[in-house]
């Protein structure tokens, strides 16, 4: 059994990515209909990774 651990680290304010963080991170913005978060949280599974954390600060509460 495999025990491989992820930090995915997502707490900055995405000032480059202005407008559309002005109400969302960065790690919730939509491509082609899903959350940037959900790409990377299934490339993680894809290969095995089984304990997520996501660090994050800018608007964490959303």
């Amino acid at each position: 059994m495999n025990n491989l651990s992820a930090i995915i680290l997502c707490g900055g304010k995405g000032m480059r990515l202005r407008p559309l963080t002005e109400d969302m991170p960065k790690s919730l913005i939509e491509i082609n209909g899903k959350p940037i978060l959900y790409y990377i949280i299934s490339h993680l599974l894809k290969y095995g990774v089984n304990k997520i954390i996501i660090a994050s600060g800018y608007k964490s509460n959303i």
